[in-house]
């Protein structure tokens, strides 16, 4: 299985104690996802107390806690990351990938499994393994955090592969992460991409969008697509936990209420 060398992780946490449990079992799962690997939390905590608490939650992660002083406007956090990346690809702590991903989404070695083997499949096409994430009701029931109309696999944009697995592109691409790259993310710093104008989404959403919808194939939504295996389902590695599981327990939210498994309709 093939291993991403260096990883630089950048994490958003905008300082509230009960999402620190959010943050230990993000950080868990680091030392898997790559060789080498330094994590960055930006957080708009400088108080010693609180920056010690982030730091414990790490567990025993190679962490550097960020503190920005020149936002301007806190929706601005979300977007502190980036300079951090361009410090890291421009200096001498250069890395092979760069993640970067709210304080509520688990990824994991499977994950990471999934993009590298995606990545072969669609580096030619111009185009980026997407994930999609998911929620848990009270019975462990899988469903989407951001889908929320079911769709045909026929009328959904999409790339076959000869072995009989797909990639499709959905209409609502939003992850709450994206990784990269190094050239991918050389591409987003020097290009209107990586501007706070560019996209469609909200300011705090916005910096989660990485390349997403930058120089999209014709006929696709974005530049991201979504594995789905051979019978019609997502691919297993493709499902990102948005930990928090706040949509599906939302009764009035339109969001968390279709099933992973029931996405694609019959036709």
């Amino acid at each position: 299985m093939d291993r991403i060398p260096s990883l630089a992780i950048a994490i958003t946490f905008f300082y509230r104690a009960e999402r620190l449990a959010y943050l230990r079992q993000i950080c868990s799962h680091h030392a898997s996802l790559a060789d080498r690997l330094a994590t960055f939390v930006i957080t708009n905590t400088a108080d010693p107390l609180e920056q010690d608490q982030i730091l414990q939650a790490a567990n025993g992660a190679d962490v550097e806690i960020i503190t920005p002083t020149w936002l301007g406007h806190p929706y601005l956090l979300t977007w502190s990351h980036r300079e951090v990346f361009r410090q890291c690809l421009e200096g001498d702590r250069d890395f092979s990938h760069y993640l970067y991903s709210e304080d509520d989404i688990l990824i994991t070695e499977a994950n990471i499994d999934y993009w590298l083997r995606g990545m072969k499949r669609l580096e030619s096409r111009h185009c980026i393994p997407g994930f999609l994430r998911y929620e848990l009701d009270p019975h462990g029931v899988a469903y989407c955090a951001d889908i929320i109309e079911t769709t045909t696999l026929r009328g959904t944009p999409k790339i076959r592969f000869d072995d009989g697995y797909t990639m499709v592109s959905f209409s609502r691409p939003y992850q709450g992460m994206y990784l990269l790259h190094r050239q991918q993310m050389a591409e987003l710093l020097s290009t209107q991409a990586g501007s706070p104008d560019y996209g469609i989404w909200d300011i705090r959403e916005k910096a989660a969008q990485g390349l997403t919808f930058w120089k999209v194939r014709e006929g696709a939504h974005s530049r991201l697509l979504v594995g789905v295996n051979q019978s019609r389902l997502i691919d297993p590695q493709a499902l990102i936990h948005h930990l928090p599981n706040t949509y599906v327990n939302d009764a009035g939210s339109p969001n968390g209420k279709i099933r992973v498994d029931a996405i694609f309709a019959a036709a």
